[in-house]
Formats: C-alpha cells, sequence, structure tokens
C-alpha cells in the first residue's frame, strides 16, 4: 500500500512540473504575440509618420519647382528688360564726337550762354563763309620757361583779341636748355578777347584756330617763322553767316 501511494504521489509531481512548463510556455507565447502586437503597431506609426514626412517633402518639392519655375520666368524677363533699355540708352546717348559736341554744348549753357544762341551757332556752321582771302600776318616770340620778355603777343581785330603762345625750350647740342623755343615741341597758344571767353588751340605746329568777335569770324592759321624763337599767325576775316 505504501507503494501505491509513493507511485499516486510521483505521478502528481511529473503532471505538476508538466503544468508549470504548460504554463511557462503558454506565458511566453502570449507575450511573443503581445509584443508582437506592440512592435506591429510602432512599426506602423512609425510608417504612417514617414508616409507622412514623405508627402509633406513632395508637397515642398512641387512648390520648390514652382517656384523656381517663377524665378526663371522673372529672370528672362528682367534680361528682357535690360536689354531694352541698354538698347535706348545706345540710341541716346550720342557717342563719339557727338558726345564731345554735346559736352560743349553743356559747358557753354554752363557758361550762361542760351540755348538759341548755340542752336544759332550750330546751324550757321553748315553756311557758306564770306571771307576777305587777304588774310593778316604777324609774328611774335613765344614764351619758353627762361623767355618771358617783350614782342610775346599781337593783336588782331583791333587790338580786340590778343594772341600769345609758350613752348618749351629747345636745347643745345650739350642739352642744355635755351631760350627760345623748340618747334618741334608741342606749343600752347592763348586767344583772349576784351570781355570774351578765352580760348586755347595746343599741339605740334602748324595749328589752326577759329575765333568769333561780334559778327566776324577769324580763322588762324599758325606756323613756326624763319626767326628763330618766333611763331608766324596769319588771321582772315569771314563775316559771320547770317549776319
Amino acid at each position: 500500500m505504501t507503494l501505491g501511494i509513493r507511485q499516486r504521489r510521483a505521478e502528481q509531481r511529473r503532471r505538476w512540473r508538466v503544468l508549470k512548463w504548460l504554463v511557462v510556455v503558454g506565458a511566453i507565447g502570449v507575450l511573443g504575440v503581445v509584443s508582437y502586437q506592440t512592435g506591429a503597431e510602432i512599426s506602423h506609426g512609425e510608417i504612417a509618420n514617414l508616409e507622412d514626412g514623405i508627402a509633406r517633402l513632395t508637397v515642398r518639392e512641387r512648390d520648390l519647382g514652382e517656384r523656381a519655375a517663377q524665378l526663371q520666368i522673372e529672370l528672362a524677363a528682367a534680361r528682357r528688360e535690360l536689354a531694352q533699355w541698354q538698347a535706348r540708352y545706345e540710341a541716346d546717348v550720342p557717342t563719339g564726337k557727338a558726345r564731345g559736341l554735346l559736352a560743349l554744348a553743356g559747358d557753354q549753357l554752363d557758361r550762361g550762354v542760351t540755348a538759341e544762341r548755340i542752336g544759332f551757332m550750330i546751324e550757321a556752321a553748315g553756311r557758306k563763309l564770306d571771307c576777305t582771302g587777304e588774310p593778316a600776318t604777324r609774328r611774335f616770340l613765344v614764351r619758353t620757361p627762361i623767355y618771358r620778355g617783350a614782342n610775346a603777343a599781337v593783336t588782331f581785330a583791333g587790338n580786340a583779341i590778343t594772341v600769345t603762345a609758350t613752348g618749351s625750350s629747345a636745347k643745345d647740342v650739350r642739352g642744355n636748355p635755351e631760350a627760345w623755343f623748340d618747334p618741334a615741341e608741342p606749343v600752347v597758344v592763348n586767344f583772349t578777347g576784351l570781355g570774351g571767353v578765352p580760348s586755347v588751340a595746343r599741339g605740334p605746329l602748324p595749328l589752326h584756330h577759329t575765333v568769333l568777335w561780334n559778327d566776324t569770324e577769324y580763322r588762324f592759321s599758325i606756323v613756326a617763322a624763319e626767326q628763330r624763337g618766333f611763331i608766324a599767325i596769319s588771321a582772315d576775316r569771314c563775316r559771320f553767316p547770317g549776319k
């Protein structure tokens, strides 16, 4: 009898151990299922977040593409407008000799000369002059850094126009400066009218210059004279067009 009791108790212990293992295995299975479901839910949430991010980035990329296209359109329009303004500028702004004449006219306006007077002078420039054909010729000494003495000026138009000149000193064989000017070097010839605006002719000889005095235009020709240190200047009187 004792043996039977022992056998039953052993059988009960075996069953209990099996039951415990079954409980443990079941718990593990339940935990696995719960973990899987939790992981799946987390994964689904992350995927949803990623999909939302991709959607936002897609919208942003589309907006940026549209903005870039708009900027390209605006850039092309700005380039066309710039080209139009440049063409207008090149068409309206004078160049070369015309620009020089415009600057000269502006200078005369600044000096108080009326626009009507400037227009008259420009229009009269194309008319034929009535000149005497008998130029008056005079000679005078050219001032140099060494010579500042007498006989260094002449007058025309009844002493109304005074002419003087300055130049570089000639040099002897040793390279020392002399009193007279070097006719091979540029000179500066000054024309001063009574109450008028001084004018200047400069450069290597010969030179040509025009001075308007009252109703007469004086046309000057300037050359080196035969006498050392002198220049000869001739003036032909012409009746100013329209006068």
